[in-house]
């Protein structure tokens, strides 16, 4: 029998049960896709991540990991907020000390260190967003109408190829933060929509009016990943980032997301070297072992 450490964190917040929690699968040595597929499946959070050491099989002292994240439909090329979980497993309860680094399936590397004020940082490629290529329009606006009937609302589109991801910039001169939060979007429609594989999520956002509050606000939908709605998408903030940090003239920047369990997010661009470090603070909420 196969015994694995699971934990459940809830990430982007300092409080149990808001932020976006995600499942942290400890490996001891690897194990197959399918099998990694079959435990998130059974999990159901929007993510499960797994974490291999990858050169001292020691969760205490390694610094280096290997990382995948898998949805409970299918795998994933990058989550922010599982890996904001995983890191905060191997600080909070593994008590690692180091600055850690997660390697990818794509071999891209992930830096992560928590910082003096309790904030746990990432660092991350950026993904910026364009203008809608003419194959993309029609879907665009389709899949928008499942979200927000009244396009009229949308002051812009903008798509982030690096992410697979629609960006809707709502007008803040005709909606307010409430309607955001009382958007519901008609998930069944928006897979009826044909992209040829292109749009796999959406990112509903508008300039935050409440004074000294965020820079920004968001939502985010996936259901081509099986996630109607992930509470706090982390991946989405490396498009939000360059758009809004070019939109507002500000490298670092405070985004709020307006799900149901809300989050906070830090961000700071660095247009120069094409990263984005996301912030974010978490709790450990479940601790357990998986048998097999």
């Amino acid at each position: 029998m196969s015994t694995f450490e699971v934990y459940t964190v809830d990430a982007f917040t300092d409080k149990p049960f808001y932020g976006n929690p995600a499942a942290v699968v400890l490996l001891k040595s690897d194990i197959e896709d399918s099998f990694k597929q079959k435990i998130a499946s059974e999990i159901k959070l929007s993510e499960t991540a797994f974490v291999l050491c990858k050169n001292v099989n020691d969760f205490v002292s390694e610094n280096e990991f290997y990382i995948r994240w898998f949805t409970p439909s299918n795998e994933v090329p990058l989550c922010g907020h599982a890996t904001l979980a995983s890191a905060a497993v191997l600080f909070y309860r593994k008590k690692n000390k180091n600055k850690l680094s997660f390697e990818t399936m794509g071999g891209d590397e992930l830096h992560v260190e928590l910082e003096n004020d309790g904030y746990i940082s990432m660092n991350f490629p950026h993904n910026p967003t364009d203008n809608l290529d003419k194959s993309l329009v029609d879907p665009a606006i389709e899949i928008a109408k499942a979200i927000l009937p009244d396009l009229n609302k949308v002051l812009e589109f903008k798509f982030s190829p690096g992410t697979k991801k629609l960006l809707l910039r709502l007008d803040e001169t005709k909606i307010t933060s409430d309607d955001i939060l009382r958007i519901e979007p008609n998930c069944e429609e928006m897979l009826k929509v044909k992209s040829n594989d292109c749009i796999r999520g959406v990112i509903v956002t508008h300039k935050d009016l409440i004074k000294e509050r965020y820079d920004f606000v968001s939502r985010y939908f996936s259901p081509w990943n099986g996630i109607p709605e992930d509470p706090v998408n982390g991946s989405g903030h490396t498009a939000l980032a360059p758009y809004w940090s070019d939109i507002l003239a500000k490298k670092t920047l405070f985004a709020g997301v307006l799900s149901k369990r809300t989050g906070q997010l830090r961000l700071n661009y660095n247009e120069a070297k094409g990263r984005v470090s996301i912030s974010g603070k978490a709790c450990v909420v479940i601790e357990g072992l998986i048998n097999t």
